[in-house]
């Protein structure tokens, strides 16, 4: 330590007395100059001055300081000041606990593209008024945005509290796209200008101190708001995640098992039916808790542009998962639906998640009626489609266009019974039918029964066969079957069901005046009797009721007659 002194006359010197911690300290004069040392142990420095007129008469002034004395202290201050505390937090509320637990010390605050990162830190002492903050990541070192003096202290060794910030945003080009953790440097020096370096790195489980190395006195990584009872790590730890969520994969299924091969590679669907989707992200997503269902994965069907949104309820991680990028989403198919009321077309679907961050992916695929295709955004990779399926929903019944009778016997008997056709034991009837589209014959056979007044018979299955398109019917009864000794008129009923299982039923009744449809209604569809016949079963022989001998001759021999009995036949 060094005192000079100006302006003293020459040949005379102060007399200048130091103490060091109280206790006297040795003094080297060097005319104007003098110089003490001083030991890093030495804390405080007294310091006395006695003038007098031989040394500065030029402070004579009126005797106020020719002949006084000047004395002070001076405080020796080698000691780097302290940051006790540090404490992390984020405009951004989301959490990541399941992969990132608390009680591991291992939770985190969450970052992304609109987000700011706040970095609030003690100091044991009063400060310089330019601390500096730098946030550190393997993608690149920033400045902080702005740093903010919280609490100064009125003494030197006043606690001084500071918050840093860092605008993810002004970062983007460095951090689009990308994921991974904070650490930070603070640099700030005391009054004295003693520095101190603390800094804390992430080696991406956990937030640890790195400087200064071999610390007595670690600085505490605490919760906010900093309390005097924070632990030594307790706090969070900061992940910036500019990086969207990706769907990997998507799968289709039907509760339907039905096909048909007029739409190759295509689940059906009706009504009651369940239509499931299943995805696979490539990281944990959000849930309807996470903050009140904001981030809530949210899966809709559509036709069209009109949406069939799944509920809440059925869009659930998959059980057995844990990693939360399992998934899948049910819908169960209403025909009452106005979407889906009465008709019959493809169904194309959206999935949108977001990650813990809140970083948002959506996926959609459209289905034109020729194939189902992903709609690519630029930033974004195809998902892969599992399955390769599509989902065609059909509401609408089949419906049977037309009929006609055929019987193997030519005979007809068209004064009695107009436009019939007629049948007797041995005879084959054949009813012969078209339906609107394709019907199933693999899984649900269609059945065909003759009506003869109050009783009826199912035409045997083998006997009721297709063309190669599935709508050009024929069922065939021998009518040997039918109950003998009847005549009478035959209706039928026709029970068909298309590749999804919607079913339709026909019944044609005949009054003996002529062949009525009774259901379905006909304002609901009229179904053509294409031939004009009807059916008429004759199981029952003529009978001879009488008989009478008649003879060109017309003599009479009423005295000789002839008795004989009729045999039975």
């Amino acid at each position: 330590m060094v005192f000079n002194f100006f302006g003293i006359n020459v040949g005379s010197n102060p007399n200048l007395e130091v103490k060091a911690d109280n206790q006297p300290a040795t003094v080297s004069l060097d005319e104007t100059e003098a110089t003490i040392n001083i030991s890093d142990e030495i804390n405080s420095i007294i310091y006395e001055v006695t003038n007098n007129e031989d040394v500065w008469n030029n402070l004579d002034d009126g005797k106020l300081l020719g002949s006084g004395i000047i004395s002070g202290a001076v405080r020796y201050d080698k000691t780097p000041p302290e940051i006790t505390e540090v404490a992390l937090t984020s405009t951004n509320p989301g959490e990541n606990v399941e992969d990132f637990p608390q009680e591991n010390r291992e939770h985190t605050r969450l970052l992304r593209d609109n987000d700011t990162l706040f970095l609030e830190f003690i100091t044991n002492e009063q400060i310089r008024l330019n601390p500096q903050v730098e946030f550190l990541t393997d993608n690149g070192n920033f400045n902080a945005s702005k740093i903010e003096n919280l609490v100064y202290g009125t003494t030197w060794d006043s606690n001084t509290s500071w918050k840093a910030e860092l605008k993810i945003g002004d970062h983007i080009e460095i951090l689009d796209d990308r994921e991974g953790f904070f650490g930070f440097k603070i640099t700030i020096h005391d009054l004295a200008g003693n520095e101190r370096i603390v800094e804390f790195a992430d080696d991406g489980t956990n937030l640890v101190q790195s400087l200064p190395l071999e610390t007595s006195t670690p600085t505490k990584n605490c919760l906010a708001p900093i309390s005097n009872e924070c632990s030594i790590d307790e706090g969070f730890r900061a992940r910036y995640d500019l990086k969207k969520p990706e769907i990997m994969s998507i799968s289709v299924e039907s509760s339907n098992s039905g096909t048909n091969l007029d739409y190759p590679e295509t689940l059906l669907v009706r009504h009651q039916d369940t239509l499931t989707v299943s995805f696979e992200t490539s990281e944990r997503i959000s849930v309807q808790s996470d903050l009140d269902g904001a981030l809530k994965p949210m899966v809709s069907f559509y036709h069209i542009d009109k949406p069939l949104p799944v509920s809440d309820e059925f869009i659930k991680n998959v059980t057995s998962d844990t990693t939360g990028t399992i998934w899948k989403a049910e819908l169960t198919i209403d025909e009452n639906s106005e979407v889906l009321n009465e008709k019959e077309e493809y169904l194309g679907f959206q999935i949108i998640v977001f990650d813990k961050a809140g970083n948002q992916r959506e996926i959609s695929f459209n289905d034109n009626g020729t194939e189902l295709s992903q709609n690519i955004i630029s930033d974004e990779d195809s998902a892969e489609n599992l399955t390769k399926k599509r989902v065609r929903f059909d509401t609408v019944l089949p419906n049977i266009l037309n009929f006609s009778f055929s019987s193997t016997n030519q005979g007809l008997n068209s004064e009695d019974f107009s436009q019939t056709l007629l049948a007797k034991a041995g005879d084959n009837i054949t009813l012969s039918f078209q339906t609107s589209e394709r019907i199933d014959n693999d899984s649900i056979f269609p059945e065909v029964i003759f009506l003869n007044g109050n009783e009826q018979e199912n035409a045997e299955q083998s006997s009721i066969i297709h063309t190669d398109n599935g709508t050009n019917w024929t069922a065939t009864l021998d009518a040997s079957k039918l109950p003998a000794n009847k005549e009478n008129f035959l209706g039928f009923r026709i029970i068909v069901y298309d590749e999804a299982g919607n079913i339709r039923t026909l019944k044609f009744l005949d009054d003996n005046t002529s062949l009525i449809q009774l259901s379905p209604p006909l304002d609901d569809f009229v179904t053509v009797n294409h031939s004009g016949y009807r059916m008429r079963l004759d199981r029952k022989a003529p009978e001879i009721e009488s008989i009478a001998w008649i003879s060109s001759n017309l003599g009479e021999n009423v005295e000789e007659k002839t008795l004989f009995q009729t045999p039975d036949w």
